[in-house]
């Protein structure tokens, strides 16, 4: 009984012993955790210091374009990558850059400048350049025109590729809504003698209408419309300013657009004034329609004394590889006691040079839309006309 009782004894003896050993071990390795987490919050702390110590000592101090705070106050010049790159620092690379102390400047004492300036602020306030005065523009004419605004001037044009010193003596460029009928008859005579024949009654199936010419959108326009006037089965267009204009030698422009049909008759040619007494002289600066499509203008010259008269005779010309019925062509007449040619496009064509036989009567200017005979042509059929203009 005594032994056992011992045997418990010494058992209750052992495992008090074990929990003292077994507490006493968490309780050392606790501390042991608390001093080597105290030992490494000092070290991280004591590094801390030492990086922002370093920091200060090496504040940069020297820079192309960014002002940097000094000791008294006053800026210095400082590096943009290291300002960029200061401990804090907010500020962009062009606002001043942290104190002599460390601390990051408030917006009240920053100093903006302008990328290219150093030095030379005052701390606490700020500065910005002043705006460059604007340099007060010349005023210029419009393309095209020439002198100084408001007296701005157009110059007179220019024939199209004859060199020479010219002055423009007649011109219309039908830019307004009607025809100008100071300058232009409509139908053939006199004011008082005025008839709507054609030219040609034996080979010409329209009758000119004195209502016929019509100035739109830039151009005049002549048209032919299908319908029986006054015996002929078409009706059409023409001008003519022998009543208004005549001139003795220069050089004579138009632009001109003619139709493609086949028939049809277009023309811009001058006869002499005064109107209905001279028979010849004719020039034919272009007719379309010698062929039997209308894709090239001829040249014709008529002239002596009727009945014995002669002509020069139809000559083509152009590129042979153009159709000049598809779009506006511009085409001249040179005209001299020694010489007359045509010119299509700036580029010279056929001349007429035999001596004697050159006109010296004055001339006037025609634009007609004949119709051959037994032609069959849509109605509505048009000549257009941008401009027309005579140099001397």
């Amino acid at each position: 009984m005594n032994k056992l009782l011992l045997i418990q004894h010494q058992k209750s003896v052992l495992v008090a012993t074990m929990a003292i050993i077994l507490l006493s071990s968490v309780t050392a390795s606790a501390y042991i955790n608390t001093a080597l987490r105290h030992d490494t919050e000092t070290k991280i702390a004591k590094s801390t210091e030492a990086a922002k110590k370093s920091t200060l000592n090496t504040q940069p101090n020297t820079n192309d374009g960014i002002a940097g705070q000094g000791e008294n106050g006053n800026q210095t010049p400082g590096s943009k990558e290291q300002a960029n790159t200061a401990p804090n620092s907010t500020s962009s690379p062009s606002t001043a850059g942290q104190g002599s102390q460390g601390s990051t400047p408030s917006s009240s004492g920053s100093s903006t400048k302008p990328s290219g300036s150093s030095g030379g602020g005052t701390s606490g306030g700020s500065s910005t350049s002043p705006t460059p005065p604007t340099t007060p523009t010349t005023p210029t004419c419009p393309v095209g025109q020439t002198g100084t605004p408001p007296n701005c001037v157009t110059p007179a044009p220019k024939p199209l590729g004859v060199a020479g010193s010219w002055t423009l003596k007649f011109q219309d460029e039908f830019n307004g809504t009607s025809l100008n009928t100071s300058i232009w008859a409509t139908q053939r005579g006199e004011a008082n003698g005025a008839y709507g024949n054609p030219y040609n009654p034996q080979y010409e199936d329209a009758f000119y209408l004195a209502n016929n010419p019509k100035v739109t959108n830039g151009n005049l326009v002549l048209t032919l419309n299908k319908g029986t006037t006054n015996g002929y089965p078409y009706s059409s267009g023409m001008v003519q300013n022998g009543r208004s204009f005549s001139y003795k030698y220069g050089y004579t422009e138009a632009r001109v657009k003619v139709p493609g049909n086949a028939g049809v008759w277009p023309a811009y040619w001058t006869l002499a004034s005064p109107i209905d007494k001279y028979w010849p002289p004719e020039i034919d600066i272009f007719e379309f329609g010698m062929e039997g499509n209308n894709t090239h203008p001829w040249f014709n010259y008529h002239y002596g004394a009727y009945p014995n008269n002669g002509q020069f005779g139809v000559k083509r010309y152009g590129n042979a590889a153009i159709n000049y019925s598809q779009d506006f062509h511009t085409y001249g007449m040179l005209w001299r006691s020694n010489i007359i040619q045509v010119y299509i496009d700036g580029q010279p064509g056929p001349s007429y040079t035999t001596s004697g036989n050159i006109t010296s009567l004055p001339q006037y200017l025609i634009f007609n839309l004949g119709l051959k005979k037994g032609a069959n042509v849509p109605s509505g059929t048009t000549m257009q006309v941008d401009y027309v203009r005579v140099w001397q």
